[in-house]
């Protein structure tokens, strides 16, 4: 299963926590060493995708661990002497922690930023039901060990388009982006495009503010179940600035008055693209009649 699959599969039931869940190829490398690594030298990984561990799923795993031992290691790589950082298995290393254990067997890979990034989105889009956010906040992480956006969609087998959907989270507020922060699974990305599409439709300041401070607002209520994501869109879309269809009337249809003598004779009409010309043939002589026609059909205009 390709990087796509994995994504489009993401909103899958979660594997076992423990246990399987994880193929092993997705982590080959030419160079892996098994081997017993005291933990306290093993940074986690700036590249961790999941933003949220439930302390309840690290405590079950624990309880597996002690009672069935640490089933599959984790997988780290070395990044100085003696020090190393986690590529994926955050929870059996927090969880190994828990018991008071001081090492843990580990899976050393030689691979690079790029890599090791890669490796753990793969992981844990692998093991879990990451949201749309977290893939979000992964791929922005990962982006800048990528020469461009191209690049990091190429590896990953999606479009580039689909990379800033998963971006859209990123027109928030600041204080709604941490609500969700908190609670990553409740807005998904097709309700956060729609967001960022009403907020950039706002360009006055004032008026962008005040739709901000409303959408925090809902949010919390999303988060309470008190509000859906398509009533927060619809509920949005009251702060878009109207069309004013009479100035654009106005705009579309202009009038000018044609004058002679201090007399108003006809008028200049237009309207889009086109121009109409009325005069009064009672206001104009026959041989001013007759100068018009003549220009009319020099100009190849037909009557």
């Amino acid at each position: 299963m390709n990087m796509r699959d994995k994504l489009k599969a993401s909103s899958l039931e979660n594997n076992e926590v423990h246990s399987g869940g994880v193929d092993y190829d997705l982590l080959n490398t030419s160079h892996k060493v098994l081997k017993l690594i005291d933990i306290k030298n093993i940074d986690l990984n700036p590249f961790q995708p999941r933003k949220v561990i439930d302390s309840s799923t690290i405590n079950d795993l624990s309880k597996s661990i002690k009672e069935n031992g640490l089933i599959q290691p984790i997988s780290i790589r070395k990044v100085g002497n003696g020090a190393y950082q986690l590529i994926a298995g955050e929870r059996r290393l927090k969880a190994t922690k828990l018991l008071g254990e001081t090492t843990i067997y580990c899976v050393i890979n030689d691979v690079s930023d790029k890599e090791s990034a890669q490796q753990s989105l793969i992981e844990n889009i692998e093991r879990e039901n990451l949201s749309d956010l977290e893939i979000g906040l992964a791929l922005r992480r990962m982006e800048s060990t990528f020469e461009s956006v191209e690049e990091l969609a190429a590896m990953i087998g999606i479009a580039r388009t689909n990379i800033y959907k998963y971006w859209s989270y990123e027109a928030l507020p600041k204080e709604g982006l941490e609500i969700l922060l908190k609670n990553p699974r409740v807005l998904s990305r097709k309700f956060a495009v729609e967001i960022k599409a009403i907020l950039k439709s706002i360009k006055e300041d004032k008026g962008r503010k005040k739709a901000e401070d409303h959408l925090v607002t809902m949010l919390v209520g999303l988060v309470d179940n008190k509000l859906s994501a398509a009533e927060i869109v619809k509920k949005l879309q009251r702060f878009k600035p109207e069309i004013n269809k009479s100035s654009v009337k106005k705009k579309l249809i202009s009038r000018e008055s044609i004058v002679s003598n201090g007399e108003t004779v006809g008028s200049f009409i237009r309207k889009g693209n086109t121009l109409t010309i009325s005069i009064k043939t009672e206001k104009v002589s026959k041989n001013i009649e007759t100068d018009i026609l003549d220009f009319i059909q020099k100009q190849g205009l037909k009557r």
